[in-house]
């Protein structure tokens, strides 16, 4: 009897000393914070979502917009009278957004609306400007673009969401995930991932799991240099399911099927994956795969085998360039444009006080494009009847945004900067858009695949809403607990 016993307490003890998903979250900041800190992010997404208010100007502008844009009329919203002038020959506008107690306020402003003092957490300020230039690297019209956002974030800064991915990946630790896995019904492994989550976010994944399937699997391997994980995760809609409760969001969802297919690489300066991920418009929407110990990030070679030197806490690296190459298929009103080894470079870099995380669009190879428009009129075809061949046009845009701006490029850039209670984030963008045939094309083609009628829109909102008040009440529960 007192083995049972023993045993008993020793599987209770194993049980409670594992590393999970709850612990993860508070300890992303400092003073086991980290639940308060998501309590406060996800209202005030929940806000933004469902208690916004804006004034008939933003209204209409914003309406003006995207008539504009659907059309891809740059010029004539550069010429518009919403558009007024700002510094370096651009023409734009200021806008802010504020979080009230019971509210999310938009409203257009001045320049002086960009320099206001950020009331509450969460509230911005913005600016978005255009600059026509009349002839562009490959001749012919393009536009300059650029956007700012300034935001208080209050305590929390980028650091929040390293230490918190830092903390899911001690949850996948090989020796954690073995304590984490006892007793629950799925076993070791992946299955036990998604069970300990579960049991962290019990709400949340009783909305989502009925029309959301998660599938993970964890493989445990051996190495001289120690034991490691090797993770992966597929997301997807349960179609049947999502037909049967929300009909309309159904059939908005079914017509994306074949727009869009992206195999994506995160790599090392010396050329190692860090993550391998894809990201589809049908089936598993979103798989991520790499390799974990200790809480650290694992690169590999190319055949698989991990670089353990290499090997990095996402919440303690100080400066760290990498780049993320993409392979593209997107499919337009019958047309197949296949892009592969698209480049972006990033460079991740931390100081005291602050930090920034950049994306710079790289090196572009030529895409090809095959096809019949409306699945009638042959690629060949559509080559006679527009001003240059396709691949042409989808060449220009690319080498135009790639030396956007006299060889500035195109990036965006997000900072962080400020004492604690006081933190900004700021967002930059600038680019340059050719004024051709192609991006007038994809434009329309995106509007025909994701415009949706008031009544999709409803149950799509519906469906989110419902997620997003149970994780808040499974955060109420944790930061209680």
């Amino acid at each position: 009897m007192k083995i049972w016993i023993a045993a008993a307490v020793l599987f209770a003890a194993t049980s409670l000393w594992a590393y999970d998903f709850t612990d993860a979250i508070r300890d992303a900041s400092p003073g086991e914070t980290g639940v308060r800190n998501a309590q406060a992010v996800t209202a005030l997404v929940q806000k933004v979502r469902t208690q916004s208010r804006a004034n008939a100007k933003v209204g209409e502008l914003l309406g003006f917009m995207w008539e504009s844009i659907r059309r891809f009329d740059f010029r004539e919203l550069y010429e518009s009278r919403y558009l007024g002038a700002m510094p370096q020959g651009y023409r734009g506008f200021y806008f802010t957004g504020t979080s009230l107690p019971e509210s999310y306020d938009f409203a257009l402003t001045g320049p002086e609306g960009f320099v206001r003092r950020l009331p509450s957490f969460g509230s911005f300020n913005a600016r978005f400007g255009l600059r026509k230039n009349d002839e562009s690297l490959v001749g012919g019209r393009s536009f300059s673009t650029q956007m700012e956002m300034v935001a208080q974030s209050g305590d929390l800064a980028f650091d929040y969401l390293l230490s918190l991915l830092t903390g899911a990946l001690r949850v996948l630790d090989p020796k954690n995930t073995r304590t984490l896995s006892s007793g629950l019904a799925g076993g070791d492994g992946g299955a036990g991932v998604s069970q300990a989550f579960a049991r962290s976010f019990p709400g949340f994944c009783q909305v989502l799991s009925p029309y959301v399937h998660i599938r993970t699997v964890l493989e445990r391997e051996s190495h001289p240099a120690g034991e490691y994980s090797r993770f992966s995760m597929a997301v997807g809609f349960r179609e049947e399911a999502l037909a049967r409760d929300y009909p309309l969001a159904a059939a908005h969802l079914k017509r994306l099927r074949d727009l869009a297919e992206i195999q994506g690489a995160w790599t090392s300066t010396l050329g190692h994956v860090i993550a391998n991920f894809a990201l589809r418009t049908q089936g598993d929407m979103l798989v991520l795969s790499f390799c974990t110990r200790d809480g650290m990030i694992v690169p590999r070679t190319a055949e698989g085998t991990p670089v353990f030197d290499e090997a990095f806490f996402p919440d303690r690296i100080l400066d760290y360039p990498f780049r993320v190459s993409l392979d593209m298929v997107n499919h337009a009103r019958g047309l197949i444009f296949d892009t592969e080894d698209f480049i972006v470079r990033a460079q991740f870099t931390r100081k005291k006080g602050g930090g920034n995380l950049a994306f710079r669009l790289g090196d572009v190879h030529r895409t090809r494009v095959t096809g019949r428009m409306y699945n009638i009129v042959p690629a060949w075809l559509v080559n006679l009847l527009i001003p240059s061949n396709m691949e042409q046009l989808v060449d220009d845009f690319h080498r135009v945004a790639a030396s956007a701006n006299g060889g500035e490029g195109s990036f965006i850039s997000l900072l962080w900067t400020g004492e604690v209670h006081e933190r900004k984030m700021i967002l930059q963008a600038k680019s340059e858009i050719v004024d051709n045939f192609f991006i007038r094309f994809l434009f329309g083609a995106l509007r025909e695949n994701f415009e949706t009628n008031p009544e999709s829109a409803a149950q799509i909102h519906g469906l989110f809403t419902r997620a997003l008040d149970a994780l808040l009440a499974d955060l109420d529960h944790l930061e209680g607990s």
